[in-house]
């Protein structure tokens, strides 16, 4: 029994460090080096509270309206003057429960780590384009790209039978924001 309780305390700790260990190794290899950015593209931007991480595209260009998938109504402020919108996917729990850093609790990374996952995706609308800096890269992309991501952020979400999002009730960080399952 002593072994036993040895055994499931080690397999505690060391479990998410080695997550953490490979999550901070692997996110240090470079990828995709050839990658040339389209000037005549779509600039979208890769942003990070610190936390989460989120591509914010334009809402409404010629290849795509995002108002069509979700829509700023069903945000708190209901703003539809929104440019951006910037989407999120990953662990439900570890988005509601977690929306920086300061906000972790063991439980949520434990839960989080663990499979079977419920996941979420996390939008939130801007009236303007995100500041670059640390936390905020920009790149431009080809219309093909584009297309492809579009297709593949529009996967993730659980949909209804009429193949519209399902909003997570009173799931939010603030005003201009929305989970969907």
């Amino acid at each position: 029994m002593k072994r036993l309780i040895i055994y499931a305390v080690v397999g505690l700790i060391a479990y998410p460090m080695l997550y953490f260990l490979c999550t901070f190794i692997l996110g240090h290899i470079p990828v995709n080096r050839d990658f040339k950015q389209d000037s005549a593209g779509i600039q979208i931007f890769i942003k990070s509270n610190g936390a989460h991480t989120d591509f914010v595209l334009p809402i409404k260009n010629e290849d795509y309206d995002w108002n069509t998938m979700v829509s700023p109504m069903q945000t708190i402020n209901k703003n539809t003057s929104a440019q951006y919108i910037a989407l999120g996917w990953g662990h439900k729990g570890f988005f509601l429960d977690t929306p920086t850093w300061a906000d972790l609790k063991f439980s949520t990374a434990l839960d989080a780590i663990i499979p079977p996952n419920a996941t979420a995706v996390h939008a939130s609308f801007y009236t303007s384009a995100p500041k670059t800096g640390e936390l905020c890269k920009t790149v431009k992309i080809s219309h093909e790209e584009y297309k492809i991501l579009i297709q593949y952020i529009n996967t993730s979400f659980k949909t209804d039978s009429s193949g519209k999002p399902i909003v997570v009730a009173g799931g939010h960080y603030g005003y201009n924001d929305a989970f969907y399952e």
